[in-house]
This record gives C-alpha cells, structure tokens and sequence, in this order.
C-alpha cells in the first residue's frame, strides 16, 4: 500500500507519485523504494520502481509530483495540444494566435473542448 504525498519536500519512501527522467518528455509512475541521502545533503539517490517494475535509481529528487487526478491529466492533454498548435507561430499578434487555437478546437484537436454555437 502506497503512502500518501502531497508534493511538498521530497516523497518520502513507500509513496507511489511520477517522476520526470532527465530527458524525457513523459512522467512516469513510480514507488520511491529508497533513499540515499549524502552527508550535506547535497546528493540524494532514490531507487525508483516503475509501473512495470524495472527498478531506477536517480539523483535530481526535484522532478517528482503527486499522481493526477482524471481533470488534471485531461488539463494537460489540452495545454500540450494548445502549445503545439503556437509552436512554430512565435512572435505573432495575439488575434491570430487566437484564431489558430479557435481553429484547432473546432477541427477537434483540442481533447474535451469544443465550441458551442449560439
């Protein structure tokens, strides 16, 4: 059974949350199985059992976060079509940026947004 965290500090171990590895885009599930924390405390390893469980050991204990909820995962999912949708458009006025985002949401690439007409 996983232990509760709210994603202040560092997650203690027993907990279940995601972790971001160091160049990767995606976060992954984890159970944070040890840690390793050096005098000073500039250096702290933690072994990492992901969902399939292979085992990681890392050493930035900064990119964790508490598991998502459903709305939080669909936000996301929306922010990333979003921001693909202005990627290559940098420098531009804010209308048409407006009207690119209008433009995606009405060919349904925006998950869980459409427009309504009046």
């Amino acid at each position: 059974m996983s232990t509760e965290w709210d994603g202040v500090a560092r997650p203690p171990v027993g907990v279940t949350c995601e972790y971001l590895l160091g160049g990767e885009n995606e976060w992954m599930v984890v159970t944070v199985i040890a840690i390793s924390e050096r005098p000073g405390g500039q250096f702290t390893d933690y072994w990492l059992r992901n969902e399939r469980g292979k085992n990681v050991v890392v050493g930035n204990p900064y990119r964790f976060r508490p598991i998502r909820n459903e709305a939080e995962r669909r936000r996301e999912s929306q922010v990333e079509a979003i921001s693909q949708v202005l990627e290559y458009r940098d420098g531009c006025s804010a209308k048409p940026l407006a009207g690119w985002i209008i433009d995606a949401i009405a060919a349904g690439k925006i998950p869980g947004v459409k427009l309504e007409d009046s």
